[in-house]
């Protein structure tokens, strides 16, 4: 018979390492649309799978635009994001306001961030470097057969109820 159960500690196995301590990350979320309705597009890219741009874990998945912030705090998020959407599209996108912050949890980090809504011009393009990294335009009717991780599956809803385009 087990040993545990005879000294009465079945319920203290197995003994588990403390689980390590989550370190902060923050982010700005650029949910970026252009058109309206049954036309319209958000802007994403598969992230590689292989090479010195693999993103681990998310390899292979969709994902959205992102910035890295330093605190989570509103102004440096859309200082961030705007900076990263010149980088992907140019100037001329349209702030739409923020939506709730998400929070959320991968291995040792607790992530917490903070989705910023974008309107593009119909006629953005992503840049030509922005283009080989992979960022088009996707058709917001395809979103849901394309391979997204649980947070950007749960960014496009909180977008979707706020009343995407």
């Amino acid at each position: 018979a087990c040993a545990a159960r005879r000294a009465g500690e079945e319920r203290t196995y197995p003994r588990l390492p403390p689980r390590p301590v989550a370190r902060p990350v923050f982010k700005a979320a650029l949910l970026v649309a252009r058109g309206a309705g049954a036309a319209a597009e958000i802007l994403a890219r598969r992230r590689p799978e292989g090479g010195k741009d693999s993103t681990g874990r998310l390899a292979g998945m969709w994902g959205f635009p992102e910035a890295r912030l330093e605190a989570p705090e509103d102004a440096a998020a859309e200082r961030e994001g705007a900076r990263e959407l010149r980088r992907i599209l140019g100037p001329g996108c349209r702030p739409q306001g923020p939506l709730p912050r998400l929070r959320h949890r991968i291995t040792v980090y607790a992530i917490q961030v903070l989705p910023l809504r974008y309107h593009a011009p119909a006629r953005a393009r992503p840049r030509p470097a922005a283009a080989a990294e992979g960022w088009r335009w996707v058709p917001t009717a395809e979103l849901e057969g394309l391979p997204l991780a649980s947070a950007e599956r749960r960014l496009l809803a909180a977008w979707r109820r706020a009343g995407a385009p």
